[in-house]
């Protein structure tokens, strides 16, 4: 499928090869402009950060996203190839979560889910989201001096991992003396990751990283209430109403479900449902995450049950 769709039609791909060709060439990623397939009057940027052919901003997304699809495009000329092996060593961290039956449906069920190969050959970063989430569930049940380093890259690989935080804090009180050692790896392990972009250009990075997030327009074409919402002549929304709908979502996941990997894998669907269900910007690529969070929470179930005997936290 890469080869017979080697060059889709989307900008998610022609700012990923433009990006990884600046840092091959020892430029800065967060400084680049790219093509602008789309035409001016696309209405798919901010009006303010196109000229004439290009738009003016760089790489979108933080850096983990980034370093980790360089090997596809070395090796093999196309950075979606680790896309695809992310995607389907993801599926055997679900599947070898824990060993039941259940854990390896879960990795079949991500793996054969219809729009998987789409995800794919539009280059979207979920694949490598998909990856880092589950080898953090995965080290959280098998893997635990692992756990801390594997969480603080999933921290930062797309924005709204942020939310991870909130669960993993709360699932660091299962851990007694360790908590301290486990949120100095998390917090190493984001540092080492994301800081020297910063150092290396503090105001690229602010820009592209965050505050792009909020200077991009209203996707009426996005799979939301949001989008149902202004076609119907109901008015725009804002990022503001998927921001607070995660948070009152999490905060519910968080009081319903127990304080294990699975719970911790549950409530953050639920969040990241909820959060592009009611936001200005959803599109395929977010919900096949949340399907690979699913099932991550599907094959962290232990048998007959025991993942609620310790509900709350």
């Amino acid at each position: 499928m890469l080869r017979a769709s080697p060059s889709p039609r989307i900008d998610v791909v022609v700012v990923h090869r433009a990006a990884i060709e600046a840092l091959l060439d020892g430029r800065n990623p967060y400084r680049i402009t790219f093509q602008n397939i789309y035409g001016a009057n696309s209405g798919f940027y901010n009006p303010a950060l196109v000229a004439g052919d290009r738009v003016m901003f760089g790489y979108p997304y933080p850096p983990v996203s980034l370093a980790l699809v360089v090997p596809g495009h070395i090796w093999a000329g196309d950075y979606r190839y680790a896309e695809l092996a992310a995607l389907v060593i993801g599926a055997a961290l679900i599947g070898f979560a824990r060993p039941t039956l259940t854990a390896k449906l879960s990795a079949s069920l991500l793996l054969t889910s219809p729009r998987g190969l789409f995800v794919l050959e539009q280059g979207w970063t979920e694949p490598i989201a998909v990856l880092l989430f589950a080898g953090t569930v995965y080290c959280l049940l098998r893997r635990p001096a692992v756990a801390p380093w594997v969480s603080g890259l999933l921290l930062v690989t797309k924005q709204y991992l942020v939310l991870a935080g909130v669960a993993l804090l709360r699932f660091t009180a299962t851990l007694g003396v360790h908590r301290r050692r486990f949120l100095l790896g998390l917090s190493g392990a984001a540092l080492v990751a994301t800081l020297p972009f910063v150092l290396w250009d503090p105001r690229a990075f602010l820009d592209n990283v965050v505050l792009l997030q909020a200077r991009e327009p209203f996707r009426i074409d996005s799979l939301s209430y949001l989008s149902w919402a202004a076609r119907a002549g109901w008015g725009m929304g804002s990022l503001a109403w998927s921001l607070v709908a995660a948070c009152a979502a999490l905060l519910i996941g968080l009081l319903r479900t127990p304080n294990t990997p699975a719970g911790l894998a549950a409530s953050l669907a639920l969040s990241w449902m909820v959060m592009f269900a009611f936001g200005s910007k959803a599109f395929c690529n977010y919900y096949f995450f949340v399907i690979g969070v699913l099932c991550c929470a599907v094959a962290a179930t232990g048998q007959n049950g025991e993942d609620r005997a310790d509900k709350g936290g």
